[in-house]
């Protein structure tokens, strides 16, 4: 099933109660830095370096990605590769 729709992940939260937040597809979020500088990074490497009061517009892209899933269960990988470095009984 299709979802139209953004997932904004808090990265690196202080908090246990960070929580990613969904909005419809066809929002725009904007983000004011207040107060202090901030740097934007874009997939972990296009970084943009932020002054204070710059805003960012966020928009859902017009490309789109596929992704294969496996059969494999992401924790019973993990659980097999610790087994193997010796980490767990």
């Amino acid at each position: 099933t299709d979802v139209d729709a953004i997932r904004i992940n808090p990265i690196c939260a202080h908090s246990l109660n960070s929580r990613p937040i969904i909005v419809s597809g066809d929002s725009k979020i904007e983000i004011e830095t207040l107060g202090s500088d901030g740097i934007v990074i874009a997939d972990g490497r296009d970084q943009i370096a932020l002054e204070t009061t710059d805003k960012v517009e966020i928009v859902k892209s017009t490309r789109t990605a596929k992704f294969i899933g496996g059969k494999t269960n992401f924790y019973n990988k993990l659980y097999e590769k610790m087994n193997r470095w010796g980490i767990t009984d």
